[in-house]
């Protein structure tokens, strides 16, 4: 308005109502710039309070409904926990939100938190997911171990693979029920969830919700498989409805026996090889390559058996010390190497018979030998001279 007349004024007064024109200005700017950081700062703690408030209640015909929901209709709605009557809180400053209509709660009712909310809603809510679902997926990981995993000594990263895969729940479980009692082999649990089906009620799995207290360890250490989320709000739990169900910092598997294998098909390659002294009944000796899973073989007819790392080019010198290891356990046989009438012929570069004259190429010939005759002190001389190589494994029969 004083724009129009502007004309009509004073080149004094034409300046005062340009400044008067300036200050209006800036002072919508201010307003405007306070009703944002207003705004702001509402949302903020609106987003807050999302976090901390409840908006789930259950109605009276059982059904679990969210804020937005039950704001448009006239039903009572109660507390997935404790059963309390909640009022609706549909404001416009803080989100919408169910709150406890503490006219009508007794003691018990009184002392239900955020917390005692959050883990009997995310029950009902669990529960009508697996209701609802088509399917659900568990992925997990099959670890296969070597078959001789549990007693071998030599074991290293190679010796299991890891295998990911993954099951449909729904295919496997027909029925989810609330707080039901299983029987395991040390006592009977109480689950939070319990996955089974009706055609097959001894298989079954546990589902625990961790809100401010986990599974207990006699529970985790027993024969039941058990599936834990960890959840902390409302999100955490739409969260775990919207995804695949693999093992995180939130979600954790316990009692799941078949996820480590033996490995019954060869797909765990050996890695180290060996060579192995074996002394036969007959009295006869051999020396073979092995590899570590074959360590534990044993044949039909030895009587004893060792397994050291050693290069096959000396093979002799294993064949001494087996029989030198049999001989302190009491299997002594005749053999070429320890008899009297071996020597080294250094113009022949061989050893040989001094009777028969012969080059030796199996010491088990001791055993049809007339002329065999065990060397004073042979072990003892023995003893002294085999240089230092790692034996794996000794076996005597009993």
């Amino acid at each position: 308005q004083l724009g129009r007349v502007k004309r009509w004024l004073w080149p004094r007064q034409r300046r005062a109502a340009a400044v008067a024109c300036s200050v209006v200005l800036r002072a919508r700017e201010a307003e405007k710039g306070f009703q944002m950081l207003d705004t702001f700062i509402n949302q903020n703690l609106m987003e807050k309070e999302f976090r901390r408030e409840q908006h789930y209640a259950v109605s009276q015909k059982g059904v679990l409904s969210h804020i937005k929901e039950a704001h448009y209709n006239s039903e009572e709605y109660y507390c997935p926990h404790c059963g309390c009557r909640m009022l609706k809180r549909c404001g416009k400053i803080r989100a919408w939100h169910f709150a406890h209509d503490w006219r009508y709660a007794n003691e018990t009712q009184k002392n239900c938190s955020y917390e005692t909310y959050l883990h009997g809603y995310a029950k009902l809510r669990l529960k009508q997911w697996f209701d609802e679902s088509e399917s659900i997926i568990l992925h997990y990981q099959q670890i296969i171990r070597c078959k001789h995993h549990e007693s071998c000594a030599l074991i290293h990263d190679n010796c299991s693979q890891v295998i990911n895969k993954s099951c449909d729940l729904k295919t496997l479980f027909d029925t989810c029920s609330i707080e039901s009692t299983v029987k395991e082999s040390n006592g009977n649990y109480r689950a939070d969830l319990l996955l089974s089906k009706e055609s097959d009620p001894a298989r079954h799995i546990l589902i625990e919700i961790k809100v401010s207290h986990g599974c207990t360890d006699k529970k985790k250490t027993s024969n039941a498989q058990i599936i834990e989320f960890d959840v902390s709000s409302e999100e955490d739990i739409e969260y775990i409805i919207s995804h695949d169900i693999e093992p995180s910092e939130k979600v954790r598997y316990y009692g799941f026996k078949n996820l480590i294998r033996k490995d019954e098909r060869g797909a765990i390659k050996p890695m180290l090889f060996f060579r192995k002294f074996i002394l036969y009944r007959s009295g006869k000796t051999f020396c073979k390559a092995i590899d570590c899973q074959s360590i534990t073989d044993h044949h039909s007819s030895s009587l004893f058996e060792l397994t050291a790392d050693i290069l096959e080019e000396l093979n002799w010198y294993l064949n001494l010390y087996g029989l030198m290891i049999a001989a302190e356990r009491g299997l002594r046989f005749p053999n070429c190497y320890l008899c009297e009438h071996y020597c080294y012929n250094e113009e022949n570069d061989s050893y040989e018979c001094e009777i028969k004259k012969a080059v030796i190429e199996k010491g088990s010939d001791a055993l049809n030998c007339d002329s065999y005759v065990l060397k004073d002190n042979a072990f003892d001389r023995l003893k002294n001279k085999f240089m230092p190589f790692t034996v794996i494994d000794t076996w005597t029969k009993s």
